[in-house]
């Protein structure tokens, strides 16, 4: 069956068998923590494999999937989320599914039937290909961006709807007042462990002041391109160090005996990058005070820019 499985996933998807993924002097929990972190999703097959004996020895006609499989797929969905960790289920021992399950979506399959398999595959990827990122993980990058969100940009969307479309910002105890306004955020490639010294060096591509704005009741700091205010504009300039804390959470999940100069240990923090940057663009784009363009940057080029939401103009017709 893995073959089976295997085969029709080839050449869309980087497949890792979990019986290829058991490395030496390794303990099997270890590595299924590691494969855990490292994959972006997972598929369990559950087939009818043990037989159930009731109290008194004897065989009643049930079957159970077997133990392994049900506790793996429990730490892959911890992990992963539901909707990147799948079921993949033989249509005979569906019924006796956990009651966990019951009213959860399985994808189905005759076990003896290789088109009813083909099937359920490309049931499969195409819920992975419409996935969306509102099913947030439970990797730290999540939370990160959401939190950063909270704490930076929805206070400069709220100060500009509040001013009635403009920022006001305290220059040196000057009051000057910005219509023109946008947000830049710097990302990195990858997180060393000097993210002061990253940010630094991404702000040096720019002029900047500090200014300070009110939100709230008090006085929020912020870092601004000198040459954009010189033309009446604001481009406020930020890097956010807080994605320190992926690197540090990702290397505390891996085993201890897993070091941050691996392949995978790469692999694994630039998907957190990606995935900080497609949280907070959620958050952005959603965003009902969204009035300000804010640009996502890495070392050198723009990763993407998000435009404020258009004002609705609306008719109304008055009857005298």
């Amino acid at each position: 069956m893995l073959e089976k499985v295997e085969k029709l996933l080839e050449g869309e998807y980087d497949v890792i068998r979990w019986d290829k993924a058991m490395l030496p002097n390794k303990s099997t929990l270890d590595c299924l923590i590691e494969n855990a972190i490292k994959v972006d999703e997972a598929i369990f097959i559950g087939t009818g494999d043990d037989m159930v004996l009731d109290l008194n020895g004897k065989r009643p006609n049930k079957v159970q999937h077997r133990d392994n499989v049900i506790f793996e797929l429990g730490l892959f969905l911890g992990m992963l989320g539901r909707h990147d960790c799948l079921y993949l289920v033989d249509n005979n021992s569906l019924k006796d599914l956990m009651s966990d399950y019951k009213g959860i979506t399985v994808f189905t399959f005759a076990k003896d039937d290789d088109k009813s398999l083909s099937n359920a595959i490309s049931e499969i990827k195409c819920h992975f290909a419409k996935g969306s990122i509102r099913d947030i993980s439970l990797f730290p990058s999540a939370s990160l961006a959401a939190a950063y969100f909270k704490n930076f940009i929805q206070p400069i969307f709220r100060h500009y709807a509040n001013k009635g479309g403009k920022i006001i910002a305290d220059d040196n105890g000057s009051n000057k007042k910005y219509k023109k306004c946008s947000i830049i955020i710097g990302l990195p490639k990858t997180i060393t462990d000097d993210i002061n010294a990253q940010a630094d060096e991404f702000k040096r591509k720019f002029t900047t002041t500090s200014v300070s704005i009110e939100y709230l009741g008090r006085q929020r700091t912020l870092i601004v391109d000198v040459d954009s205010t010189k033309k009446g504009n604001l481009n406020i300039i930020d890097f956010p160090t807080i994605i320190s804390g992926i690197h540090h959470a990702v290397h505390a999940l891996l085993p201890n005996e897993h070091t941050k100069n691996t392949p995978d240990y790469s692999a694994i923090l630039t998907r957190e990058i990606q995935r900080f940057r497609e949280t907070l663009e959620l958050y952005i784009s959603q965003d009902a005070c969204r009035s300000i363009p804010v640009e996502i940057r890495n070392e050198n080029d723009i990763i993407t820019t998000i435009e404020p939401k258009r004002k609705r103009i609306r008719w109304i017709k008055f009857r005298k």
